[in-house]
């Protein structure tokens, strides 16, 4: 069970959230061997703010270069 702060929900995300979380819960108790290497894995990755701002910064120069090679072509 979880709570969320809101009178309707129309769109399934509660319900899609819910469903993420048994899956998970699922998985914990089935494979506890395999949730400690996903969570040492996961605990590996950079989610600093540094990390996505190089990301987002990449991704903006690929969208540029599309759109200007877009441009071009017109």
């Amino acid at each position: 069970m979880f709570i969320i702060p809101s009178l309707f929900e129309p769109c399934g995300l509660t319900q899609e959230l819910n469903n993420a979380l048994k899956r998970a819960f699922d998985y914990y108790t089935r494979n506890p061997e395999n949730w400690r290497k996903l969570v040492q894995n996961i605990m590996r990755l950079d989610f600093s703010w540094d990390s996505s701002a190089q990301q987002y910064e990449e991704l903006y120069e690929k969208a540029v270069i599309k759109a200007r090679a877009a441009a071009n072509l017109a």
